[in-house]
């Protein structure tokens, strides 16, 4: 199921388009009760999408697109971000302490956000913290599948635990 719903990665085809093979698989599942086992958690602790977030989220499926967003704060027990979480110029002014796990870009350019949970182990995409409040990155912190931007930024060091970027680091100007 985790390769199906692509988890942990994209699936690589032939060519450059998606494989429509997967659609077609997809189409014939039960997407809330599939997401439910692959997390362990019950169904009504998953958004596939960010209308379906509420006050029991703890997994959402896709990203979160929240940029210039008047939404206020995520649920406290959100632990799993299956996509891009992106802020930029939201009213979020804190990440729940339980995420874990962002699966592709986090975008906090200009952002609310002081910190980041110190329980985030994973990014899967770009890390953008131009012009952001964020001082430090967590020291659980071991993976960043994309570029990391730190121009204009805060951060002085990177956490000892970060055993891998995908990407770049821009580092100029900070």
């Amino acid at each position: 199921l985790k390769f199906l719903y692509e988890v942990d990665s994209s699936i690589k085809g032939f060519g450059y388009r998606e494989d429509p093979r997967i659609n077609e698989i997809k189409s014939k599942r039960e997407i809330k009760e599939d997401y439910a086992k692959i997390y362990g958690i019950k169904t009504n602790q998953l958004a596939l999408s960010i209308r379906d977030l509420d006050e029991n989220t703890v997994v959402v499926a896709s990203g979160l697109d929240l940029a210039h967003s008047q939404i206020t704060s995520l649920p406290d027990a959100l632990t799993h971000i299956g996509g891009i979480l992106d802020l930029r110029n939201s009213k979020i002014t804190s990440l729940p302490n339980a995420l874990t796990h962002i699966g592709s870009n986090l975008d906090l350019r200009n952002s609310q956000i002081t910190s980041l949970p110190d329980a985030l182990t994973n990014i899967g995409g770009n890390l953008d913290l131009r012009n952001s409040k964020i001082t430090s990155l967590p020291n659980a912190l071991t993976n960043i599948g994309g570029d990391i931007y730190l121009r204009d930024s805060q951060i002085t060091s990177l956490p000892d635990a970060l055993t891998h970027i995908g990407g770049d680091l821009d580092l100029r100007d900070s």
